[in-house]
Order: C-alpha cells, then structure tokens, then sequence
C-alpha cells in the first residue's frame, strides 16, 4: 500500500471510545482540543474552590468568623455538573479531567450507570472506595494509633449505613439489643462521621508526597441510572457528600429532570389528583433541589446541536489527530503536521455535510422550504458525526476517465452508501410511528410506477381523508385520489406534500417536516441513480441510440410531409429495441412521469386571474402547421417541450380519467416518449415538460462526452438534467411572469425568459446554487445555458392562442377595448351576436366581408369564437363604422 494510501487508512474502531487526553497538567491542554474551553471553566471553578479552603484554614473554623464567613464556609457546594445530549462527549471529557486532576487531587475511580443501578447505593459504593484508600495505608509509614482511628471511624460509618437492615431484623425479631441504639444515634450523626473521617483521612494522605487538595468523586452517564434510583442518589450525595468532597457527574439535563420528576409525582399524587397542586409545582420543586445543590455558578453545559454543527469541522478533527484535504477526506495526522492554515479551515459541520454529499453524490440536499430545516438529517453528536464521517470515509473521490464509465459508477457506489445513511436515520428516527416506517421500506421495493401513487395516497390518507374541516378538498391536488398507478406525476406528489406542511395544529410538526424532507431524497436518491445508470451503458448500446434518433426524424419527416410509409413503423421497432436496452431510463421517466412541476401551479400570475383555461390551445396536425419547414420543426419541438399527454384535454377520455370513471381508469394519461400527431384538437400546455421526455435525454446520451470538456473553445452547449427534487423547490418559489403584463404571449414568453435566467444561475431573488451539478464542468459562467429559445417559440404560443375557444369575459373585455363605437355589450352569447349584427345592418361592404362578418357573429353565438375571429370581425367593424359607410 502507498504513503498516500496508508494516509487515509483510519481505524475508525479506535474513535468510537472515548477519545481521552494525555496531558496530565491544566497547561498542557492543546487549545485545538474540542472541550479547551470546558476544561478552562472546570479549573476556574476549582480554583475557586481552593481559594475558599485556604481561606478557611487561615481564618480558623467557622465558630470563629463573622457570619459572612460562615456562611462561605458552610454552604458552598463543591458539586460541579457537566451536561450534555448523549454522544455529546461527556465521558471523553470525564476521563481527560480525571488525568489532569490526580496530579493535584486524590480522585476515586469513575463511577458509572452499571454500578449505580445495582442495589448498592452511592453511599455504599463510596464507603467501599474509601476502605480501599485505608487497607493501602503502609502501616509502617503511619502509626497504630492512626490506623486504628481510622478504621474505628470507617467501622462507625458502616455500622450506621446498616442500620437499615439491623432496624428490621430488631423490630420484626422483638429483641433487645442496645447495639441497635448505637447504630441508631450515628444514622442521626452520619453526615458529622463523613465530614471528620475524611477531614482526617486527607490530612493523613497530604503527609505523603502527592499532597492532594481534596477528595474528587466523579459519575458519568448519571441519566441512564434507573428512574427510581436517581433522586435517592442526590439525597444522599446531597445529605452525606455535599460540601465535604468535590464531585463532578455528568448527565443529561432532560433526562435527569424527567428521573426526578418520576419520583416526586409519586409523593405528591394525592396532591395532584385533589388538584391541590399541579405538574409545574412538582418541576420548581426539581429546579429548586438541583438549584441548591448545583448553583447555576458550578454547571458546565457541553455544546448543544446547534452549536456543534456550527463547530469548524476541522477543528473537531484536529482534536482526534484528524484532518480534511482538499477533496474532504478524513486523514490521520500527527501534532507537528497540524497547521493553522489548513484546507477548508472555515467549513462548519453543516457545511461539511452538505457539500461532500455533493462532491460524492452530486446531490445538493440542502433544504429549500426552511420549514424541512429540521436539522435531524445532520450528525447530532460528536459520536454520530465520528460514525457518519465514517461511513461518508466509503465514497470515493469522482475523477472523470475518458468514457467516464468509472466516474458513474463511482456516483452509483456512493449514492448506494448514501442511502444506507438515509436508511439508518429513517429507522432511527421513525421507529415509534409504524406507519411512516413501513411506508418508506414500502416505498422503496415498489415498482417504479407505483412510487407516485403510494407517495401521493400515504399524504392524503394520511392528512385529509375523513376530515371534515379541509375545504377545497375537490380542487387539486385533492382530486386525484382515484387515479390510477400509472396517472400520478412526480409533480402531484410535490403539490399535495406542500399542502400538507401548510397544515395547522400538527402533533409532530417537527417530524412531519422531516418526513416530506427524506421523502425528496429518496426519490432524488433514486432518480439520480437510475440516470447514472442510464449514462454508464450509453457507449455499449450507442449504435442503438443512433438508430433510434435516424428512425424519429425520418418519421417527422413523413409526418410533416403527411406520407403514408413504413416509417412509422420502424421508428416504433426502434424505440422498442432502445427502451428494452435502457430499463433504468424507463424506471426514471415512470416516476417522473412527464411532469416535475405541480400541473396547476401558477408559475405565471395569481394577481391577474390565471386560469388553466388560458393555456389549453388548439393544435392542428403537424402537416397543416404552416408551410415552411423550419416552422414545422419548431412546431414540433413546441409539443415536445409543453406538452405531455397524446389525449385531448377537453375529450371524453381526458374527462374520465380525471374524475375517475372506472372504465377509464387503466388508461395512461401521460407520456414521455415523442409525440408526432396532435389531432387537431386542443390540449394543456404545461412548461418544465422538456427535460422529462425521452428524445430530450437520448440527444443528453449521444453527447454526453461534450458536457464536460475543458476545452471551452470546443465545448457544446450543457444541457438541464432533472434528478434533483429539490430543483422542483426553487422553480415553485418563483413567480415567472409580471403582474404588468398585458396579456398572455407576454406573461409565456417572460416565463421561458425567466426560467433560462434561473437555470444560468442568473436569479436575482432566489438562490440557486443547488441548481449546479459536478456533471459539467465547474469553470463554466453559468450552470447551464438556455433550455427555452423563447423567441420563435413565443410566436408558435401566439399563433395556436390566437385558435383558443373564448369565454364571454374574453369576449367582452376585447370588443370593449378594441371596437370603436361598440354596441351594447351584453352577458348573453346570442344578444351579443344580435347586437353586432344589428350594428352594420346599414353599412355598405364587400360580399366577402359581410359574408366574414356573419360567421364570426353566429360563431359567437354558438360560443366557439377565438381570437383570430375576433381580430377579423375588428377589422371589419372599425372600418367602416368609423368610415360611415351606410
């Protein structure tokens, strides 16, 4: 194995226990040490502590001071509490403090959670450490005399410590027997026994060499004690230890209130059952008892998850002679390579977590809707960013090699570790609620056509089926409830996920937001791994690619020529053989489904009125579509960018399966592969449809060499590549049209304008970083160039606009604006036409133009006017109306 290699071989086993310093003096403690301030604290406190001994022992017992004295001597705690979440570090510090202190200090052996919840005692469990200390007294350094006082006094301790057991035995036996009494009367005195016993044993140990300030008792992981032993701990630390002893305990902060609390509502049930007192006097009643033996002066919070993960991750790691290079991996080092100007010396934990899932998955998963910021995808502990920077250590780097075959299948590796990360953190964190649980391992084994469905029916069953109280349940997304599997797009999903988090009175609100959260990665997880799939076969079945692409534009050809060939047919033999040899590609276009975008989101103007009808346009046949063939293509490529269903809107089959008529209910409404035939009927234009197609990501395939190429002189156009639902958040926050425009080819072409401009990064009120992928090079000015050539496409919108059915508003606003002198405009489609008629009946015109006339008039009163019909019947009516020509 190389150096190289050798550097980023970690044993990660080695931190996965407690990480404990070395240094054995306050002044050797590293400042780059995760807990350098902590440890400044504790020695603060501690010398605090020493100053009042000293004090004490120079101004004689408290008999003998004023009573401010006394009071200082009497009642200072020497209890020190150092609170953190679990894997927050509690013990790694525990054990650094105990290695500093034994230079100064006489410091027990840490007592932890398995000893204290046995049925010893901590009174029981200290008197034993304490006879320990006695036996290892050298009886010829000390006197007989001492030795014996001491263990007379020890002798005295135990005798009382058991008078528990004596008690019984002696009342349930009826003896008499006056060692009882004895025993008795030095329980009452035991905390006097305590305070001259080790008062003694002190002065004897600082004759010897160490000479220690005092006596340090330390109990780590106090929380995980058992509930019911925890309070009669602190009683007796409290009675017995208090002030006589330093002890320091970690613990966790909620859990100990909550092990308190568990007691004390015992004691007070009759209390609260005859609402005398209630829940919030039991907890002043835990704050006041912590607050007297633990001043608020001698607590020692560990960083909070907030804090951690704004924590440098650098400095974490230099903490465990741990280290980031330029690509983020971890590699050990030694204290005289680390240096202040390290690589990414500014990135926090957060950050570190983003963009190397990044770097390795090119996925940015960065929340978008701060309400899905919850922050539980992120490592919660030093001990789980240790486990995660683990298994973060299993993605590799991603270098580009000339087909690139390796570089996707190093994405597909570390996406596949990825998910194992999700998957770890679902289980985890969903364990209590069943329902989300399985819906996820649901999820995951499904078929890729039934993804949508079970995303779609888990949120409405689960949110609004049965719920009296939700209005505007028959609108979308809500009406989609009855399709069928393979009728739900990847956009439905989002629309009804939004709707969900605007919710009110949410129980979990915290952890439904994560839910919505993990749900957009799982299926960016997915897409993006069957994309990269798709990529790493392209050279092995390019042949059949180009075939494919030779068969479509000979069939657009005879389609636009309106030929009755064999074309037809061989293109459908070649997409047969292509999607056979791409399943992964079919897998991704199922999900997605023709549309990433809610089918009814307003992406161009709420404040005007916008209505889906606006944008339902009649489509003639290609072959009809003008007649110059450039217009033909552009034509063509307008039904491959807006439109995604080969079924007219307003027919009797797009009807049915929208309200769910069960004979109608197997049909695919949606699809993703060319479209060549409208038929001469009208249909929903819907943007965002291109990049879902099929032909869109076969021309991505055969150039896909040409995305990354530093050769910038040489380099082809980059192309949107949708694998990121979190794409879908940025487009949905952005509103694409002016509340200005004055109609609908302006509100369409500033929608494509606007949409090009935030796919090149160019978004003035929005941040679109997340839109970049390291799938194209990284030197490029924007992240992508124009996916819409708003300009030809625009006049295509306007032409099949100008074919739109009208309603009477339309109507009305229009003739008021542009007639002349119009006549009375009423509501009523016939009145109407009879009033227009009426109006020329008098003027002298053309055989033609009356004939014109006419036909635009019974056409409204039939209700199938369009735009076009009424630029004509303007024209006409302007003309001569204000000609006077009668």
């Amino acid at each position: 194995m190389s150096n190289t290699e050798d550097r980023y071989t970690i044993n990660w086993e080695e931190y996965k226990q407690p990480i404990v310093l070395k240094c054995k003096n306050w002044d050797g403690i590293p400042e780059h040490y995760m807990f350098y301030r902590e440890l400044k604290r504790l020695r603060a406190i501690l010398d605090d502590f020493n100053k009042v001994s000293e004090y004490s022992k120079k101004n004689g017992q408290a008999e003998d001071c004023d009573t401010e004295k006394m009071f200082i001597q009497k009642e200072m705690s020497k209890v020190i509490a150092i609170s953190g979440e679990r894997g927050s570090g509690k013990t790694s510090l525990l054990k650094s403090l105990k290695n500093i202190l034994e230079k100064e200090y006489h410091v027990f052996d840490i007592i932890g959670p398995e000893v204290l919840s046995s049925d010893l005692s901590i009174i029981d469990i200290f008197v034993s450490m304490l006879r320990d200390i006695v036996n290892s007294l050298d009886s010829e350094c000390f006197s007989t005399c001492v030795l014996t006082k001491l263990n007379a006094q020890l002798k005295s301790i135990t005798a009382a410590i058991s008078v528990d057991k004596q008690k019984e035995d002696y009342f349930k036996n009826g003896h008499s027997d006056s060692s009882i009494l004895e025993s008795l009367n030095k329980r009452v005195h035991l905390d006097e026994l305590f305070g001259t016993f080790l008062e003694d044993l002190l002065a004897i140990l600082q004759t010897n060499n160490k000479n220690p300030k005092d006596f340090v008792l330390i109990i780590d992981d106090l929380d995980l004690v058992k509930n019911h032993l925890i309070a009669k701990l602190l009683n007796d630390i409290q009675r017995y230890l208090d002030k006589k002893i330093i002890i320091i305990f970690a613990y966790r902060e909620r859990q100990l209130e909550n092990s308190l609390f568990e007691d004390l509502i015992t004691d007070n049930q009759r209390l609260l059952e005859r609402e005398v007192i209630d829940n919030g006097e039991v907890f002043s009643q835990i704050n006041q008892f912590l607050l007297k033996l633990v001043p608020l002066g001698n607590r020692v919070p560990l960083f909070s998850k907030n804090d951690l993960l704004n924590k440098e991750m650098q400095a974490i790691l230099k903490s465990i002679d741990l280290s980031l290079d330029k690509e983020l991996r971890i590699f050990k080092v030694n204290n005289q390579s680390i240096s202040n100007q390290e690589e990414n010396g500014g990135l926090t934990v957060e950050e570190w977590f983003y963009q190397l899932i990044f770097i390795r998955t090119d996925l940015n998963i960065r929340p978008i809707d701060s309400r899905e910021n919850t922050k539980l995808l992120l490592p919660q502990s030093l001990r789980e960013i240790i486990q995660v920077a683990e298994i973060f250590s299993e993605m590799n780097p991603l270098k580009r090699d000339k087909g690139c075959s390796n570089f996707f299948q190093g994405l597909i590796e570390n996406l596949s570790e990825f998910k194992q990360y999700i998957d770890y953190k679902i289980t985890s964190q969903f364990s209590a609620n069943l329902s989300m649980l399985n819906f996820f391992r649901e999820w995951d084994s499904a078929k890729p056509y039934r993804k949508n469905y079970l995303t779609y029916s888990f949120m409405y069953n689960n949110n609004y089926k049965n719920d009296s109280s939700n209005y505007g349940i028959e609108f979308y997304p809500f009406n989609l409830s009855n399709r069928e599997e393979y009728n739900l797009t990847i956009g439905d999903v989002l629309a009804i996920i939004e709707e969900c988090k605007r919710l009110p009175n949410r129980l979990h609100q915290h952890l439904d937001y994560h839910f919505c959260y993990l749900i957009k990665i799982n299926y960016s997880i997915f897409l993006s791994v069957k994309l990269f799939q798709t990529f790493e076969k392209r050279k092995e079945i390019r042949d059949i690619i180009e075939k494919f692409e030779v068969k479509r534009k000979l069939y657009l050809e005879s389609v636009k020529a309106d030929l009755n060939d064999n074309s037809k047919q061989e293109y459908e033999e070649s997409l047969s053989a292509l999607t056979s040899q791409l399943p992964e590609l079919i897998d991704y276009l199922q999900v997605i489904n023709s549309n990433f975008m809610p089918q009814e989101f307003s992406f161009l103007d709420y404040v005007k009125g916008y209505t889906l009808e606006d944008y339902v346009l009649f489509f003639p046949t290609i072959s009809s579509f003008k007649d110059n063939k450039d217009d033909k293509d552009f034509y063509y490529k307008f039904i491959q960018m807006f439109i995604n269903s080969e079924l007219p809107v307003l027919g009797d089959i797009s009807q049915n399966i929208k309200n769910g008529v069960s004979q109608f209910i197997f049909r695919k409404f949606y699809t993703y592969t060319p479209f060549f035939r409208p038929k001469n009927r009208n249909y929903q234009i819907n943007f965002f449809i291109w990049p879902t197609k099929l032909e869109y990501l076969v021309e991505i395939l055969l150039d896909l060499d040409n995305l990354y190429n530093t050769d910038e002189s040489d380099k082809l156009p980059s192309k949107f590549i949708y694998k990121n639902i979190f794409h879908t958040d940025i487009f949905i926050r952005r509103n694409y049209a002016s509340r200005y425009s004055r109609n609908l080819k302006d509100n369409f072409t500033k929608a494509l304008r606007s949409i090009n401009d935030l796919l090149s990064g160019n978004d003035q009120f929005l941040d679109v970083a997340p839109l970049k992928t390291i799938i194209y090079n990284e030197n490029e000015g924007s992240f992508y160039d124009k996916l819409y050539e708003d300009e030809k496409l625009g006049n295509i919108f306007s032409e099949l606009k100008d074919k739109r059915i009208l309603k009477m508003q339309e109507i009305y606003n229009y003739l008021k604006e542009s007639l002349k002198n119009p006549p009375s405009l009423p509501s009523d489609y016939e009145k109407l036409a009879n009033n227009l008629n009426d109006k020329i009946k008098n003027v002298i015109m053309t055989p033609d133009e009356k004939t014109k006339y006419y036909e635009i008039t019974k056409k409204i009163e039939d209700r199938l006017v369009t735009y076009q019909d009424l630029n004509e019947l303007e024209e006409i009516y302007n003309k001569h109306i204000l000609g006077g020509e009668f």
